[in-house]
């Protein structure tokens, strides 16, 4: 008796995972449609254009900086290249995702024109994606004293 109490009890928890996951995925089919493209899709022709539109800088007792209107962004290519322009730099390399996809490394190749040095060796993964979805990107990096927190809204299609 204690072995098909145990069979059907697991059986209901699998059934639950099962359609909370389900559920889930319904729900966002757009953000899953922009995560597999940030996160390993195939298709190569794709890119994600994400426009910076905050900072939060824990130097100096908390400092929150705007980028409204700055057209600060970052252009992510399938491929594995991207692009980040600023008004006073133009950033050409690769970036590259950690196994657990909870943080990406930046390496840029060019920066104004001017050809970097790459170091050799696993690229170092120095933004944590805090969070990712179908509207939204934060990534957080070590500042002096502490985590810098960046804020991008995706940019839609032709902008």
């Amino acid at each position: 008796m204690k072995s098909i109490l145990s069979v059907f009890l697991l059986m209901i928890l699998f059934f639950l995972f099962t359609a909370e996951s389900c559920d889930r995925s319904a729900k966002s089919l757009k953000t899953v449609k922009a995560a597999s493209f940030l996160l390993g899709t195939k298709d190569s022709t794709s890119t994600a254009s994400w426009q910076k539109v905050s900072r939060f800088d824990p130097y100096n007792g908390g400092q929150f900086q705007s980028y409204e209107g700055n057209h600060s962004m970052i252009t992510l290519y399938a491929d594995g290249s991207y692009e980040e322009k600023d008004p006073e730099n133009f950033i050409t390399g690769k970036y590259y995702l950690n196994k657990t996809k909870s943080a990406i490394a930046f390496v840029p190749e060019k920066i104004n024109d001017t050809v970097q040095d790459i170091a050799e060796g696993e690229p170092r993964f120095r933004h944590e994606i805090v969070k990712f979805s179908e509207d939204s990107l934060i990534l957080a990096w070590q500042g002096r004293h502490g985590m810098v927190r960046d804020t991008y809204v995706m940019m839609e299609s032709g902008e």
